[in-house]
């Protein structure tokens, strides 16, 4: 017997042996457990930026008060930080000469990102030196835009709505000027009031006279020889006092904004407002990016929003009037009553800035002399 348990007992260890080394031999390779050990790590890295991302400010100089908050705050602001959550939009507004004085002085990133710039104010940028050159790459809804509108930007920033000077007239008064010639008309003698050049509605029609009547916008004798025969009118200090005239049917044609009609209109008053022939004058309103932006990418694609169908089709409409330059706009009937069809925008009357700022305080303070405002 124990003969026989010595004999078993190397066979007995053995399996013991066996056994003991079974479960390592079963066990999953280390090299084919590491993907799963790696993969919780890679989904972390792939959320965490997202989560991280760095909260941006964006500041957009523009209009304020009402404006500011009904069309710029709820139709391009609001929309953008839906779609960007890590972005906030601050709007600000006022004195351009305050924002411009703040953008020279800034050290480093500049105060600003984007701004609403005037012609003749985007025409101080560009010489100044103080926005980013953008084009079609940056802003790609500018190839929605019209051409001869788009081409008072170039080269560093985008066309984004127009401001249009016609004729508000009171029909019962006098009849529907066709063009502007008509102004000199017999039915029209002393019914015809404008603003003084101090304003812009005043001085962009002056211009008119001289681009359309004489050799251009420094035609002065032109201009000054077409007034006296346009005598007598009535000169208002500015716009909204111009439309309070014809209003109380003081006069029965005002030189004035389509903006200023749309009040009247929305007042009551009996008024209708016309672009005559060749045009309406307009002024071409641009966007910029602000050369030392601190967020180029971003403020580039904030800027390309104010150019998309939306914003263009929202601000078009009733109370804000805003003339689109999106050619693919369909105006509602209201809008259609003192904004352009897209049949007139080639015919628009723009003023040749380069030419006009040089002469506006002589001529403003000429006016003045000879027709008093």
């Amino acid at each position: 017997m124990k003969y026989l348990v010595k004999l078993l007992l190397p066979f007995l260890l053995l399996s013991l042996v066996l056994a003991s080394c079974a479960p390592a031999e079963e066990a999953t390779p280390a090299d084919e457990a590491a993907p799963a050990e790696e993969a919780a790590p890679t989904e972390e890295a792939e959320e965490s930026p997202a989560e991280e991302m760095e909260e941006v400010t964006l500041v957009d100089w523009g209009y304020s008060g009402e404006i500011q908050t009904g069309v710029f705050g709820e139709y391009m602001a609001k929309p953008f930080m839906e779609e960007n959550p890590n972005v906030n939009i601050e709007l600000l507004g006022g004195i351009s000469e305050d924002a411009i004085a703040q953008i020279k002085a800034a050290q480093g990133a500049s105060p600003i990102d984007t701004m609403l710039l005037g012609e003749p104010r985007y025409l101080q940028a560009e010489r100044e030196g103080w926005i980013l050159p953008i084009t079609g790459d940056d802003i790609p809804n500018v190839s929605e835009v019209y051409e001869n509108i788009q081409a008072h930007c170039e080269p560093a920033a985008v066309a984004w709505s127009v401001e249009l000077i016609g004729l508000v007239y009171n029909p019962d008064l006098v009849p529907k000027p066709e063009s502007w010639a008509d102004l000199w008309n017999p039915e029209y003698e002393g019914m015809v009031g404008m603003a003084a050049p101090s304003s812009n509605a005043g001085f962009l029609f002056l211009m008119m006279v001289g681009n359309q009547f004489g050799s251009g916008e420094d035609d002065l004798d032109t201009i000054w020889s077409r007034l006296d025969e346009l005598q007598p009118f009535v000169v208002a200090n500015n716009p909204e006092t111009l439309s309070q005239l014809l209003e109380n049917e003081e006069i029965g044609v005002a030189i004035n904004w389509n903006t200023e009609a749309a009040v009247s209109l929305g007042k009551g008053f009996n008024v209708e407002f016309t672009l005559p022939e060749p045009g309406g004058i307009a002024q071409v309103g641009c966007y910029g990016v602000l050369k030392d932006t601190a967020h180029p990418e971003i403020a580039k694609e904030y800027v390309n929003t104010a150019l998309g169908l939306d914003f263009q089709q929202s601000m078009s409409e009733p109370p804000w009037f805003f003339a689109p330059v999106n050619k693919n706009v369909v105006l509602s009937e209201e809008s259609a009553k003192i904004l352009p069809s897209p049949e007139q925008y080639p015919n628009l009357i723009t003023i040749d800035f380069e030419k006009a700022l040089p002469l506006r305080e002589d001529l403003t303070d000429e006016f003045i002399q000879k027709y008093g405002q």
